[in-house]
């Protein structure tokens, strides 16, 4: 996190809540996660940090002091009417279907008395397969413990596109593959012996389609989170569509959900209005509702919700919410795509 981003967090920290929320729009807040550990997962240890089940814990019992826990059920009846929901709430999500969320965060969420959303992707439901970018922190995780020789170094740096046997900048060339060259992610496995499938096998990351249905059965709620998670910047709009409605159908057809709940994958700024203008068409399935990343933006028109990020391990939630607060007393707005954590 940048240096700005601290200070702005810390001086955010000092301010009272009650004045914040006075002048603030009253919406609910929604705080984003992905897991929830107190061990190193290799698999997203690279890619963002995670709180670890005290800090989740603090977390949930400031939230709950401050404000009311809104039931999945209640945002997407305002989402579907467009009424507007009784500030002070809160409704947490987490996002591609860790298997934490089954073994760490429902049961603590449970004792809490406070529901939440999961987005899942089947492709990686059953621990069918592995998400590239998980597959990229593998790949860091081993280039850091394991030493390679020179000879695994060149054809690493090669396939990166890098000068031969180029060290300095390794970890941005790798976590700069995307969704559209994600085959040189299983190239760079290669090169280092890394096995995925038996990863999937031994850690087993992802949740199993009967901790899902046992999830369903405890209360809790769950969308898509497209099929195997493209940035939907890098996508046509054909393919966004198929994406997010096969998805969709996949969740209905084999866990029997009725509402039809979607949160874009990475971010859903570059997104365009033709494609709201289509899934809220009418055709099967008509979206109930959509979640985005843009803090707390206000964008009902699309029946989307905006969700921030609260899973940084260096900031309690006070801060992140207090941050947030101030931050949209700037930025009302309904406009696409724009938004940045500040």
């Amino acid at each position: 996190m940048s240096f700005f981003k601290k200070s702005y967090y810390r001086a955010a920290s000092h301010l009272p809540l009650s004045f914040l929320k006075k002048l603030g729009s009253g919406d609910i807040l929604l705080p984003y996660h992905h897991l929830v550990s107190d061990e190193k997962r290799a698999h997203v240890s690279h890619l963002f940090g995670y709180k670890n089940k005290k800090q989740f814990v603090n977390d949930l019992d400031y939230l709950l002091a401050h404000f009311r826990p809104v039931h999945p059920e209640e945002l997407i009846l305002a989402s579907q009417t467009g009424q507007k929901l009784s500030p002070g709430g809160f409704l947490l999500s987490f996002d591609d279907g860790f298997s934490e969320v089954h073994d760490i965060i429902a049961p603590i969420l449970l004792q809490k008395g406070i529901s939440a959303f999961f987005f899942l992707n089947p492709s990686f439901l059953d621990n069918r397969e592995l998400f590239y970018r998980c597959k990229l922190s593998l790949v860091l995780d081993s280039l850091e413990n394991q030493k390679p020789g020179k000879a695994v170094w060149e054809k690493i740096t090669r396939l990166l596109g890098m000068e031969s046997g180029e060290r300095p900048g390794i970890k941005s060339a790798v976590l700069g593959i995307n969704y559209l060259n994600r085959k040189l992610a299983d190239q760079l496995g290669d090169c280092l012996d890394i096995s995925f499938d038996d990863y999937l096998k031994a850690v087993k990351p992802y949740l199993g389609t009967g901790q899902v249905t046992e999830l369903i059965q405890k209360g809790f709620y769950f969308g898509a989170h497209s099929l195997d998670h493209p940035n939907y910047r890098l996508v046509s709009l054909e393919e966004q569509l198929f994406q997010t409605r096969e998805s969709c159908k996949y969740l209905q057809s084999s866990f029997g959900i009725s509402y039809k709940a979607f949160a874009f994958p990475h971010e859903d700024a570059g997104v365009k209005q033709d494609f709201f203008d289509e899934m809220l068409r009418g055709h099967s399935p008509r979206m109930d509702i959509f979640f985005g990343t843009q803090n707390q933006k206000k964008e009902m028109h699309n029946r989307m919700f905006h969700r921030f990020n609260a899973e940084r391990p260096e900031y309690p939630i006070e801060s992140l919410v207090k941050g947030l607060l101030l931050y949209n007393l700037k930025t009302r707005t309904i406009r696409r795509p724009t938004g940045q954590t500040p």
